[in-house]
């Protein structure tokens, strides 16, 4: 793999948490007053982005410490340089490696990534950072 592709593939293989909108309000549902003022906080868009910054710290974390350092969420169907690897553009790439074969499916990432969804069941979400 040629060194701008790992670099790639590395990138875009780390959990990247950004703005939502239309996400499930916040607040507490016992409380009618704070449930009322929270359906206007559906977006996190303008004031977010610290929260988002830790989520994805600890996300990128958490991937690491379930999934190792040398992870990747996949392998891309063609190398930015392709004459590194010996494909042409339109040739599949080449069969994984053993060590590639046993590597941690995306499941195992999706499962992390769960963790941050933008509902009240999620341990790491902004509904629950949000509880006061």
């Amino acid at each position: 793999c040629a060194p701008l592709d790992s670099l790639l593939l590395d990138f875009w293989s780390r959990a990247w948490l950004t703005y939502r909108v239309d996400m499930e309000p916040f607040g507490d549902r016992a409380n009618p007053a704070a449930a009322a003022a929270a359906r206007a906080f559906v977006t996190d868009v303008g004031w977010g982005c610290m929260v988002r910054s830790g989520q994805m710290l600890l996300a990128n974390a958490l991937l690491t410490l379930h999934l190792g350092r040398e992870w990747r969420a996949h392998r891309p169907p063609v190398t930015a340089t392709p004459a590194a690897t010996g494909t042409a553009a339109n040739e599949p790439p080449p069969p994984l490696s053993p060590a590639e074969a046993a590597a941690p499916s995306d499941a195992e990432e999706a499962a992390v990534l769960a963790l941050f969804a933008d509902t009240r069941a999620a341990p790491f979400s902004l509904q629950r950072e949000g509880r006061g």
